[in-house]
């Protein structure tokens, strides 16, 4: 893999990852086109754009992730004042402990099926498929919520006043974000929808969704470093014969650091993208470019 092969993917994953479109799923329909005769990255590229698109979560969720994940922290001035009824009524460390909890479903799904994913990153056919049924569930979901407000053509700001998910709901956005493990399942589209289902309002489904995606896949991450340390990977990376070299002969891939900064700034431009089309209501229009895309693929292969 070279720089333009880096930045290429890196798009495509910065893009991907939270566009309601399936980050895994594009990967492996288009990497086979950039990268031929590989419908995969190794472990190591895919942290490091992984860690691309983390910093965009980050930057564009400052607020709301530092006040949720810093809650354990902060909750203790609280105690002080009011003792440990805090612990109860303190809102960010409530979010915490829901985004905890609905962190145990794709935990569990990824330490017992993670083979089996990877195993449809091979078969672009079935990825297509599940890319197709992304669409529908975004649609489907869409439609809903609008025979819920009791209107076809209802205002798209008339929505559930619901703020705060509780904790079944948030199980049932957690056992959404556990089905995405499967490539062309998208985890901002269905976590999304999943939290739409249960009420919550389009931008706190938004920042719930993307608050579960840290330990996800901060998890994720974990999980590939150690296919790292304990597979092959290493004949992979040290295979690149593009690098960027600094003193003590430490040599760092080129398209290593391209991809990175490319699914960072990708990603924050698709983060800010995908605020907007839920401010606006337009979110699910997302459903048919994923069965547009699905059917070409079809076609194609």
């Amino acid at each position: 893999m070279g720089v333009i092969e880096g930045i290429l993917l890196g798009a495509i994953q910065g893009v991907t990852e939270f566009l309601p479109i399936s980050s895994s799923g594009h990967l492996v329909l288009l990497g086979e086109l950039i990268l031929p005769g590989s419908a995969s990255m190794d472990p190591f590229t895919e942290v490091v754009f992984h860690l691309g698109t983390l910093g965009a979560v980050l930057i564009v969720f400052a607020r709301e992730v530092f006040s949720v994940f810093l809650s354990p922290l902060t909750v203790i001035p609280e105690m002080r004042a009011n003792g440990r009824a805090a612990l109860c009524t303190y809102a960010p460390l409530r979010l915490f402990g829901l985004v905890l909890l609905a962190t145990i479903p794709i935990a569990v799904a990824g330490l017992l099926f993670h083979t089996q994913a990877e195993e449809i990153t091979q078969r672009p056919d079935v990825v297509a498929l599940l890319l197709g049924c992304t669409g529908v569930i975004l649609l489907v979901s869409e439609w809903t919520q609008r025979k819920k407000a009791g209107e076809a053509q209802s205002d798209p700001q008339i929505i559930s006043g619901k703020t705060i998910p509780t904790a079944l709901d948030a199980l049932i956005i957690g056992l959404a974000q556990a089905a995405a493990i499967l490539p062309g399942l998208s985890r901002s589209g269905l976590t999304i929808s999943a939290a739409r289902l249960t009420g919550l309002r389009r931008e706190n489904a938004g920042v719930f969704s993307f608050l579960i995606f840290i330990p996800a896949l901060a998890g994720a991450l974990l999980l590939q470093i150690y296919t790292l340390v304990h597979g092959s990977a290493s004949a992979d990376m040290a295979a690149s014969t593009l690098t960027v070299s600094y003193p003590g002969a430490l040599f760092i891939p080129a398209y290593h650091i391209a991809g990175f900064l490319s699914s960072f700034v990708f990603g924050l431009l698709a983060l800010i993208l995908l605020v907007r089309f839920l401010k606006s209501g337009n979110f699910h229009l997302f459903g048919w470019y994923c069965l547009a895309a699905a059917l070409l693929w079809i076609i194609i292969l």
